[in-house]
């Protein structure tokens, strides 16, 4: 079949169109539009077709069938000839247009670049997915943009030019004009465009082998009653010839072969990942096999698991083998076959001959894989030395159990939070009391202590905050901290990252000081970043301050106090009542005579002013003094002007890693 000179290497250069500014879509900020839309019709240009021409070129192109980075151009007199040739279509003529091209490369399609524009220094663009038709010997551009629910016909003439002016080409983008005639082609060529990245697709899926390793795979590690099913699925990874609906609609998902080939071996449970844990691996093996799996009491890594493992399945047959993407833990999944001979060592262990374009390195367990995984090795007796002592420290009850079932690459696995013994929170995501402390509290024996916390139905925290407040959730949890110390435990949290970790210790020293040394540890090991254990009234600093509530401060005016109550009650009349305002301005919110505030900055490069703030009364701020105290250093200290401008509105004070100081986080009035 005749596919020489199919991609068109013309100089003539086409932008691909941009989404216009405040044309909100998804939860994101595309262009604005300046011109009217004409949409697709599902008739002519079906959405389905349009998505299967974008997946299926994206598959072309990591196959190397091309190597254009960011518009893939074809000649459509070429994708006719090879349509008849390969008895697909026939006596089909294109005269309007000669050139097809898809706009799909990671330069363009999806992804965020800069340009610049008379009107502004920067200005973002976010690119759609687009098919491009034209005539080389004309200078209209049409294109087929995807957008959220709907495709749009564009037509675009100043990309026959080499301007740079992205402003001038969004201006000059129209609805599409065509004749009669010209539709009827334009409809025709996006039916020839899919139709040829169809066959090209079929035809590189057997040339290149893809076909031959995926059956190979399933010849080797699939049942006879999976067999078929699996080959199905591969076929329709290349074809798309399946419903979005089906139960393999996975197979539109932007995945690589390789990766999709490792999906597809876990969802048919015929591969495991070996980061899963030790239970789950056994779990899989049991269910391939049919065989009782009896685990010694304790393993200090996978590979050593594996290896027992492996011996226990080969008294019967079976032979483990491991799918490597790379040499760590993440990357690799294993496979079982059942064979009369054990599996060649050394070098030879490969049954499959690698191909670095689509397939995996499958070999058999061998001891030179010790040295491969060697970080991996290590990194878990770690993390298991300190898992043990860590959940003997937090009580788990049975720690052989809990071994078996983490995973091995961290000590605050999953499995803790499945068993209660630990809560995860995020600090943006305000939650119900009990939906944080409940089930951990009841882990602890304390399940009434939250409803028990107040004389009324409303809770403890519910009755401290407003409504109108945006609360972190751990300053929730720490309202109750004294009543977990009354029932001598200690309620303790880590932070990492945007999440904080909250568990429950006995309030012993022994166990304190066994705790800290753990979670030293875990700071080592850089697995949070900080951690507290509420043990005094000075622990329990509120990690969010002034969040929910508006309030405006500008460099030219000094308030006193109360002029900034009578701001405070204007500017938040519509939220809340005077009672109300005054229940939260004269809240205690930091216990200590002063307190170092940070102002956030949004660009990196500048510099972020610190100072100290002392309480009016040298003991203690409200809600009302640390306003205060802020506005009135932000006004008589600093260059208002030059670090913030004209006016603006506090968001909130955010209480630092360390705990050393509250970044101040503000935004323009």
């Amino acid at each position: 079949m005749f596919f020489l000179n199919m991609f068109n290497k013309t100089k003539r250069k086409v932008i691909p169109l941009a989404y216009y500014l405040n044309y909100e879509q998804d939860g994101e900020y595309s262009e604005e539009n300046y011109n009217d839309v004409t949409l697709a019709n599902p008739d002519d240009f079906p959405e389905e077709l349009f998505e299967k021409i974008i997946i299926m070129t994206k598959r072309l192109h990591e196959m190397g069938v091309y190597e254009e980075k960011e518009i893939v151009r074809f000649i459509i007199p070429k994708m006719l000839e090879a349509l008849e040739t390969g008895g697909i279509l026939s006596g089909v003529s294109i005269s309007s247009f000669d050139t097809a091209g898809i706009v799909f490369g990671e330069n363009y399609a999806g992804w965020i670049y800069k340009g610049e524009t008379k009107k502004k220094d920067e200005i973002l663009y976010r690119v759609p997915y687009q098919l491009i038709f034209y005539h080389s010997k004309k200078e209209d551009n049409y294109f087929i943009c995807k957008t959220k629910d709907k495709l749009e016909l564009r037509q675009n003439k100043v990309s026959v030019t080499n301007s740079e002016n992205k402003e001038r080409i969004i201006k000059n983008t129209k609805s599409i004009s065509l004749t009669e005639i010209e539709m009827k082609e334009l409809k025709a060529s996006f039916s020839i465009l899919f139709m040829y990245t169809k066959m090209n697709i079929l035809l590189k899926m057997k040339k290149l082998g893809y076909l031959t390793f995926a059956e190979k795979i399933a010849e080797d590690f699939c049942t006879s009653t999976t067999k078929e099913a699996f080959i199905s699925c591969v076929n329709k990874y290349f074809s798309l010839s399946i419903s979005k609906e089906d139960e393999n609609n996975f197979v539109y998902e932007n995945l690589s072969f390789k990766e999709f080939l490792l999906e597809l071996l876990i969802r048919n449970n015929e591969s495991s990942p070996l980061s899963s844990s030790y239970a789950g691996i056994i779990k899989w093996a049991e269910e391939k096999t049919g065989i009782k799996i009896r685990p010694k009491k304790e393993y200090h890594d996978h590979m050593e698991f594996i290896s027992h493992l492996s011996d226990v399945l080969a008294a019967k047959e079976y032979y483990l083998y491991f799918l490597i993407k790379k040499d760590v833990f993440q990357q690799t999944a294993l496979l079982l076959k059942k064979e009369k001979q054990e599996p060649l060592l050394g070098k030879q262990n490969d049954i499959f001959e690698p191909n670095s374009n689509f397939s995996y390195e499958i070999t058999a367990l061998s001891e030179d894989l010790l040295d491969r995984y060697a970080e991996d090795i290590s990194i878990e007796r770690k993390v298991r030395e300190n898992a043990k002592i860590f959940y003997h420290i937090i009580g788990v009850e049975n720690i052989d159990t809990m071994m078996m079932n983490i995973i091995g690459n961290r000590v605050l696995d999953y499995a803790l939070f499945q068993n209660y013994y630990l809560s995860v929170v995020c600090s943006d995501e305000d939650r119900d009391i009990y939906d944080i402390l409940s089930e951990l509290l009841s882990r602890y024996d304390m399940p009434d202590l939250i409803k028990n916390a107040s004389d009324c139905d409303v809770t403890l925290d519910a009755l401290y905050f407003l409504e109108f407040e945006a609360v972190n959730p751990v300053d929730r949890a720490i309202l109750y901290a004294p009543l977990i110390r009354q029932n001598k435990k200690l309620l303790y949290s880590f932070e990492a990252g945007d999440y904080f970790y909250l568990g429950i210790i006995e309030d012993t020293v022994e166990t304190k000081e066994s705790f800290i040394k753990c979670a030293n540890n875990l700071l080592e090991m850089k697995e949070i970043e900080n951690y507290v254990i509420y043990d005094n009234e000075d622990k329990e600093m509120s990690v969010n301050l002034l969040s929910g509530m508006d309030i405006t401060i500008d460099g030219k005016h000094m308030y006193t106090q109360k002029e900034l109550k009578e701001k405070f009650y204007k500017e938040n009349a519509e939220n809340i009542s005077k009672e109300e305002a005054d229940t939260y301005l004269s809240r205690i919110v930091i216990k200590k005579p002063e307190v170092k505030i940070c102002v956030s900055n949004y660009e990196e490069d500048e510099e972020e002013p610190e100072f100290t703030i002392k309480a009016e009364n040298g003991k203690y701020f409200t809600n009302l003094d640390l306003l205060f105290q802020i506005q009135k250093h932000l006004v008589e200290k600093i260059d208002f002007a030059k670090v913030f401008g004209d006016e603006i509105c506090i968001l909130s004070l955010r209480l630092s890693v360390d705990r050393e100081k509250y970044y101040l986080f503000w935004d323009a009035a």
